[in-house]
């Protein structure tokens, strides 16, 4: 049936493949260009302001034509096809984007509305009939010069393979660079039909007959005890011809049309140094150097390995050695790498030990590889030498592990992962992987993984069903129509495949309607005890607040948390007095520094505000309630003008309680007021030492961003 299906893509190549090519050798270059750039000015509403045009011509299995304007400060490049359907534009100028003064980024002058409307606008220009998009979430990072818009080709109302980007400058409103992912995809013949033949019912059947799931422990988070989940078993990708209502399996096609690649290799050394034995070693030094102490040589723990019959070093050459420190926990590890010296190549393994006791860490492998090797290890065979050795080195783990997933018979490595079980459930966080040289038996490869962390077990009882777990994740997806992009085999006689055989392909495309399953968010796997669907941790660092009620800084609280300046947490409390904390989360929330009180680390937090030089580890004060005068004062140090505010002797201001504020800090208050930070308040007073707000802060950086 496969050769049957191979052949029939054949056939539809010779029968569509020709008829862009021929149509694209019709009419003199000259002649083609310039229908091709009438129909993209006009698209575009490029005028004729350009001084300088050229296009070039690309074919191959079909024509791509670059066409680019320019004059002494504009340049626009677009890429079309022969039917002058645009693939790609950028438009660049020479005139500096606006920035700010400061090391704080200003807010965009474009809002994230108007750009959104300006790159719908574009698409209605560029799109063809029968295309539409969806949109993905729009990008946009506080100081970044653009708005990046981008989503999935739709073709007749469907979703497809395809996807597109556009680029809105934030600061005059343009569009940038626009993108769209089929450009240069070869695919054959027109958009099928968007009506089915087959029921979405029974294509539901037959996607939902080739999931599985697994029933196995897994840990959400380090620390918390491991529950038992249904997991979905990876799989091939599948999807039912919406025509024939066949369920095809996609990898199966790409097998029969890819060419096998030889595996490539990797080499890995370092160079050994010797600790100087100079006089006059700090106490830091002395203490980095005591970290080696007790480690074994490099002779020894070479002889040690070369015992390891299981290793297969003999005859290797030791060509590189190095020690490793772990500043954490002191622990030093000794890096070994074996290479010999093969007809087709060489041939390396690198061996990590415990550099004190001479225990094996990890193994790793590469040597030359040929399809046509044929094993002289059998399976059963490569097993024992796998079992023998983790038994030898890892036998307390082994006593509490089973075989998880084995590859088989393969030509290039037997790999094996022992992972460990409880209540008769596999847990393949803490596990256990040995591979297999095919060709004498030696271990190639190893990974210890989790065995370190004291992981609590949940009980077995009150488990649901394979079939209820299997009813509750197929529930979780929809069985969607849309286009699927399908390998076609390439026919070497055929004349028509020399462009595309010549850059080292053997398949094009086609696009089929077709029924696929398709899930808004993607899900982890089935809660074995309740049924319900359980997702993936989210990474979301979307700032909300749910207290800005009748707050006088409510508006400027939501500007800032739109761009992912503030605080996370779900709540401003904007009357609370403001922490040193507090408001260095806030600053390096403008470069996209998420902090969560919860959950985060401060000690990190404070790094970056080391790092970018608005505080020093002196300075440090956690808690410390702020007065207005600091805010102001770590607002400008953060942007940039604290050397100029720190000038004394030049400054004046207005505030009524000017000859409160201290000389050195004169400079601060003053360009706060210049600045248009702080208006002072019903009196015109700067009240430099009173504390300072959170909500006060959320307005002074707004004010700042918005200057």
């Amino acid at each position: 049936m496969k050769r049957l299906l191979s052949t029939l893509l054949s056939l539809s190549l010779l029968c569509t493949y020709a008829l862009p090519v021929s149509a694209a050798q019709a009419g003199a270059a000259d002649e083609r260009l310039t229908q091709v750039t009438l129909q993209v000015k006009e698209t575009l509403g490029i005028g004729d302001a350009f001084d300088q045009f050229y296009g070039n011509l690309e074919e191959s299995y079909q024509p791509y034509w670059s066409l680019s304007w320019s004059n002494d400060d504009t340049s626009i490049d677009v890429t079309a096809g022969e039917d002058g359907k645009v693939y790609s534009y950028s438009y660049s100028s020479w005139e500096n984007e606006p920035s700010g003064s400061g090391a704080l980024p200003a807010l965009p002058a474009v809002s994230r509305e108007e750009a959104a409307q300006t790159a719908q606008d574009f698409l209605d220009r560029v799109l063809t009939a029968g295309e539409s998009v969806i949109w993905d979430k729009p990008y946009y990072r506080i100081g970044s010069a653009w708005y990046n818009f981008s989503g999935t080709l739709l073709f007749n109302g469907l979703m497809t393979p395809f996807t597109f980007s556009v680029d809105v400058s934030a600061w005059d409103g343009l569009v940038r660079s626009f993108y769209r992912s089929d450009q240069g995809v070869p695919v054959l013949g027109d958009i099928p039909s968007s009506r089915p033949s087959a029921a979405l019912s029974e294509a539901g059947a037959l996607l939902k007959s080739v999931l599985s799931l697994r029933l196995e422990y897994v840990q959400d988070e380090e620390g918390s005890p491991a529950v038992l989940r249904y997991l979905p078993d990876d799989r091939d990708e599948y999807y039912v011809d919406a025509q024939t209502g066949e369920l095809v399996n996609l990898a199966e096609l790409y097998e029969q049309v890819d060419t096998a690649m030889g595996g490539g290799s990797s080499s890995d050394g370092a160079a050994e140094s010797a600790p100087s034995a100079d006089a006059g070693l700090s106490e830091a030094e002395q203490a980095g150097i005591a970290q080696l102490e007790g480690v074994q040589s490099r002779e020894e723990l070479d002889g040690l390995l070369r015992e390891e019959d299981a290793l297969g070093l003999s005859g290797a050459e030791l060509s590189s050695f190095a020690y490793d420190v772990d500043p954490e926990n002191e622990d030093v590890s000794a890096r070994l790498l074996y290479t010999r010296s093969l007809d087709e190549g060489f041939w390396r393994r690198t061996v990590t030990v415990d550099a004190r006791t001479g225990d094996i860490l990890s193994v790793s492998s590469s040597r030359p590889w040929s399809e046509d090797e044929t094993p002289h290890v059998t399976a059963q065979e490569a097993q024992e030498a796998a079992v023998a050795f983790l038994n030898a080195h890892f036998g307390e783990q082994m006593a509490l592990s089973a075989l998880y997933d084995p590859s088989g018979t393969a030509a290039d490595t037997y790999s094996f992962r022992y992972a460990r079980q409880v209540n008769g459930y596999f847990f393949p966080d803490q596990s256990l992987r040995a591979e297999v040289d095919p060709q004498d038996g030696t271990i190639s490869y190893l990974y210890r993984q989790g065995w370190d962390a004291d992981v609590t077990f949940d009980s077995a009882e009150g488990v649901i069903s394979p079939e209820a777990a299997l009813d509750a994740y197929f529930d979780a997806h929809t069985v969607t129509l849309a286009y699927q992009l399908v390998p076609v085999a390439l026919d070497p006689s055929a004349p028509e495949a020399a462009p595309l055989l010549a850059y080292g392909m053997n398949y094009c495309y086609e696009l089929k309607l077709a029924y696929l399953l398709d899930i808004v968010t993607p899900i982890r796997g089935i809660d074995a005890k309740t049924g319900e669907t359980v997702g993936w941790p989210s990474s979301s660092s979307d700032i909300t607040y749910s207290d800005l009620d009748g707050c006088w800084g409510a508006e400027q609280a939501q500007a800032l948390a739109s761009y992912g300046v503030g605080w996370l947490g779900g709540s401003l409390r904007p009357y609370d007095a403001l922490t040193q904390r507090d408001l260095v989360a806030l600053l390096l929330s403008v470069r996209s520094y998420s902090f969560d009180p919860e959950q985060d680390d401060a000690d990190a937090l404070y790094q970056r505000a080391y790092d970018y030089g608005f505080l020093t580890p002196e300075e440090r004060e956690d808690g410390k309630v702020l007065t207005r005068l600091e805010l102001v004062k770590m607002v400008l140090d953060a942007s940039g003008y604290g050397p100029v505010a720190r000038l004394e002797g030049i400054y004046r201001c207005d505030y009524t309680d000017a000859s409160e504020i201290p000389a050195d800090s004169l400079g601060y208050a003053a360009l706060a007021q210049g600045l248009s930070l702080v208006a002072g308040d019903d009196m015109g007073c700067f009240a430099p030492s009173r504390s300072a707000t959170r909500v006060e802060a959320i307005a002074i950086l707004y004010q700042y961003m918005n200057r």
